[in-house]
């Protein structure tokens, strides 16, 4: 600390949000903004300490059981990431390169999701995500479409995912407006994209029913001796309580 020299660095796949290290400095606890934590231990020096600590953990058959690599185990996401690739994406963001920042974070998409989620979430902070989308040739943006597709019922990824979603309706409102239309490939992939959006509202629209006919159940009266109803009642009558609660499907 006299002279603000860094001595390590450490990478991760998204930003971080918070960081803590653990008292005695063996441990490194961060959470990133997409909702993964990650936890890192400090590697010891000596190999003593570990064939102690290896030695001392042992199962009902007194067999030695080895100890999983917490930094591996952890942080896979940021193992199956390259430095080439990271050094790359943040490199043209650097230099407000976003189409070229977005292109390579599309690669291997499928294979380290976290990094397109990230580029993504940066490029909507800089508010440069349309311009990124703009400038994709048509075969990329079915890579992001595809990706939207596969993802967007994972409620950590839900928010990036569908602000990209308007994005990329945006950028073909506007191809179309200009007199160029989109390949049968592309509104392929949006009308299924369409699908998958209106199946996950139903099903949330099914969750929500159940839950209103659940309140409306525990929310009855319990009365020991229960008095006649009268003429102006019937048993179809809701409690006050269900009358407060009731959810009611519109559609």
């Amino acid at each position: 600390m006299v002279n603000f020299t860094p001595v390590h660095t450490l990478d991760y796949p998204s930003p971080v949000l918070s960081i803590d290290v653990s008292m005695n400095d063996e441990y490194v606890v961060a959470g990133m903004i997409n909702g993964l934590v990650s936890i890192r231990k400090r590697e010891s020096d000596s190999s003593a300490d570990k064939t102690d600590v290896i030695g001392s953990v042992t199962n009902i058959g007194k067999v030695p059981v080895k100890l999983p690599d917490m930094q591996v185990f952890s942080h896979s996401v940021s193992s199956r990431d390259t430095k080439e690739a990271r050094r790359s994406v943040e490199q043209a963001l650097r230099e407000f390169k976003y189409v070229k920042a977005l292109h390579i974070s599309l690669d291997n998409c499928y294979k380290n999701q976290a990094r397109l989620l990230a580029t993504l979430g940066e490029l909507m902070r800089r508010k440069g995500l349309h311009r990124a989308v703009v400038g994709l040739e048509e075969k990329s943006i079915r890579k992001l479409v595809a990706f939207v597709t596969k993802h967007i019922d994972v409620p950590q990824y839900f928010d990036v995912l569908s602000q990209t979603t308007c994005v990329v309706i945006d950028v073909l409102e506007e191809m179309i407006a200009s007199g160029l239309s989109p390949s049968s490939s592309l509104v392929s992939g949006l009308h299924t994209l369409g699908r998958r959006v209106q199946a996950e509202q139903d099903s949330l629209r099914e969750l929500l029913e159940l839950q209103g006919a659940l309140q409306m159940v525990f929310s009855a009266p319990h009365e020991s001796n229960p008095t006649p109803l009268s003429p102006s009642k019937t048993q179809y009558e809701p409690s006050a309580g269900a009358t407060r609660e009731l959810c009611v499907n519109v559609s």
